[in-house]
């Protein structure tokens, strides 16, 4: 346990980097959206129209109406020495009280069925790709918002309200992914911890012994039912952990659902939402239920 904090926090250095990156980009998005609307415009509809041969011109367009407003918002990198100072104080006072607490681990070392198998976090840089992809279809929406008038009525409706509830879903998805905080794995259950408890975001329990999964492009959906699977359960965001890690998750689904590693390894462009039972032989779940 000691280790694992003096690991993270000899990592703070990194993870404050790709926070500071990311909010530094938002900012530009944000500036643009406001003030070159026409230049994000004229990108967005050559990528959208597939003219691969504009590709690169509308990449080095954008570069050089965005690089102004780059130097502009550039003094908010001025925060990143006395944030990483403060972040790393409080890391080495944290790491500081742990050594006069008891080691927790010897006190349930005998309580086998509240010892977790594995602990699953998933990787920073993995993390920040997906929270970027996932807030593209939102600035989209809003850049493209001001157009809809030239579409037809059908169009108009299907675009406002439809692509409304798509990126208000990629928000949602940013947000349960950024707010996990760790995915812990026992004999009989797996359970997905958050940093911040409110409506929506709470710890969520799964016992292998009722639940259903679905294969998703961004990893697997573990539920107790069918029926709006998301208040029931949540997403394992498989491709964001280490590569070893989905290995060994793989292997461990495998040897309690009775089903071949591979099927926990893959990951479709489409789900059919099935939602299969997770053990297909009885006895292979570990531990009942307690």
């Amino acid at each position: 346990m000691r280790e694992g904090k003096t690991h993270k926090g000899s990592k703070i250095w990194l993870f404050l980097l790709i926070a500071m990156a990311t909010v530094h980009l938002l900012i530009i998005l944000f500036y643009m959206i406001l003030y070159e609307k026409c230049t994000l415009e004229v990108v967005f509809r050559s990528f959208t129209s597939f003219h691969i041969h504009l590709w690169g011109e509308a990449l080095t367009y954008l570069f050089r109406e965005a690089l102004p407003y780059f130097i502009l918002t550039s003094p908010i990198w001025l925060l990143y020495p006395i944030l990483l100072g403060f972040l790393s104080e409080k890391f080495d006072s944290k790491a500081e009280e742990d050594k006069s607490m008891p080691d927790l681990k010897l006190i349930q070392e005998n309580v086998d069925k509240e010892k977790p198998v594995m602990v699953l976090k998933y990787t920073a840089p993995r993390v920040a790709s997906l929270t970027i992809v996932f807030s593209l279809f939102p600035l989209m929406y809003l850049v493209v918002y001001n157009e809809l008038y030239q579409l037809n009525t059908f169009d108009y409706y299907f675009v406002k309200y439809g692509g409304l509830l798509f990126s208000i879903g990629c928000l949602w998805i940013i947000v349960d992914l950024l707010n996990t905080k760790q995915i812990e794995v026992y004999r009989d259950r797996i359970v997905k911890r958050v940093r911040i408890t409110f409506p929506t975001q709470r710890d969520k329990t799964v016992y292998f012994v009722e639940a259903r999964y679905e294969l998703l492009w961004v990893g697997i959906l573990l539920s107790k039912t069918r029926w709006i699977a998301q208040r029931k359960g949540f997403i394992l965001y498989t491709t964001r952990l280490k590569k070893e890690d989905q290995i060994r998750l793989a292997e461990f689904l495998a040897k309690v659902s009775g089903r071949p590693k591979e099927v926990f390894l893959y990951r479709p462009a489409i789900s059919n939402f099935s939602f299969e039972k997770l053990i297909v032989k009885e006895g292979t779940h570990g531990t009942d239920k307690q």
